[in-house]
């Protein structure tokens, strides 16, 4: 892309986009040279055939960046990712847009998760928030949530520029019974779609208001995260230990920040919901999958999930 993106969720300056690509030693010439040869490669691969016309150069671009300027790490990225996307197809978006958006409205009206708009100043990472707006976990369901994480990488693919990660998990509203609500093998799913199938580099995870019990939680989630995620779990009593990480001038009025509150935040992501690109956006989220009837041969249910022959015929209750 020629221009600076812009987006009032995901905002990324000039100086910040152009860190990003040189450390990926790229300029705009040499993007659009890359670009080039893995549209082509993609138009030589029968099973991403199919995808091709919902991968847009933009998109392109943002794996071009995940594969850190190489363009075998890149075809890797765009394999991977159209790929698990097949075959976890429950996480994507069937419904046509209405119905999408009132479970996406839904949703927000029960756990907030949010990007914080501005760039972290400390690492040049991109900040979520998460948090239960309440203690009623009957209107929980972990296939809606991964459908609405799943819909925010496709806003960001489509978006933003910054592919490293830091996560605050507000756990206030956390009960003991919550893991209750979690069936392992959505679990396991879930794990490798956001650690296989997209190249974002999560930097941290920082836990406040966790509760006595959060250790059972945590080696719950041991047997589904590698050890290096688990290694960057940052617990916090205090707001002023969380600002040593992410600082107070991107964070939220809730703690202690001076950007906007949650309360806008989410408003914000409300009225995206209007545009016309997240209509599409949806209508793209189950075309851009691979075709596997039509690769040759890729033994990526054992790779990636330990488990023989076809994921897709695995049911879920």
């Amino acid at each position: 892309m020629e221009s600076t993106p812009y987006h009032t969720l995901f905002r990324v300056t000039k100086e910040e986009m152009m860190a990003v690509r040189q450390d990926c030693n790229l300029d705009i010439k040499k993007i659009n040279e890359n670009l080039d040869i893995l549209e082509e490669w993609c138009r030589s691969q029968e099973h991403l055939v199919e995808a091709l016309p919902y991968l847009d150069r933009d998109m392109l671009e943002r794996f071009h960046i995940q594969g850190r300027g190489s363009i075998e790490q890149t075809k890797i990225r765009i394999e991977k990712a159209l790929t698990i996307r097949g075959m976890l197809q429950e996480f994507l978006l069937h419904d046509e847009p209405k119905k999408v958006l009132d479970k996406l409205h839904s949703y927000l009206d029960n756990i907030l998760l949010v990007s914080l708009p501005k760039v972290n100043p400390k690492d040049g990472t991109r900040v979520f928030l998460a948090k239960l707006m309440n203690e009623n976990f009957e209107d929980i369901n972990l296939i809606e949530g991964a459908k609405f994480s799943c819909f925010v990488i496709d806003v960001r693919m489509n978006n933003d520029y910054i592919f490293s990660d830091r996560v605050i998990f507000d756990l206030q509203h956390i009960k003991s019974s919550f893991i209750t609500k979690f069936n392992p093998v959505i679990v396991k799913k879930v794990a490798v779609f956001f650690t296989e199938a997209y190249k974002f580099k999560v930097k941290g995870f920082h836990i406040i208001n966790a509760p006595p019990y959060f250790n059972k939680l945590l080696q719950f989630f041991k047997a589904f995260v590698k050890e290096k995620l688990i290694n960057r779990v940052y617990i916090h009593n205090s707001f002023e230990e969380l600002y040593q990480e992410i600082p107070k001038e991107i964070l939220p009025k809730e703690y202690g920040g001076e950007e906007m509150s949650c309360t806008n935040l989410a408003e914000e992501w409300r009225k995206y919901f209007k545009t016309e690109e997240v209509k599409r956006i949806i209508e793209h989220s189950n075309k851009l999958v691979s075709n596997e009837s039509r690769r040759s041969v890729y033994k990526f249910n054992e790779e990636y999930f330990g488990i023989p022959g076809s994921f897709k015929q695995i049911n879920v209750d």
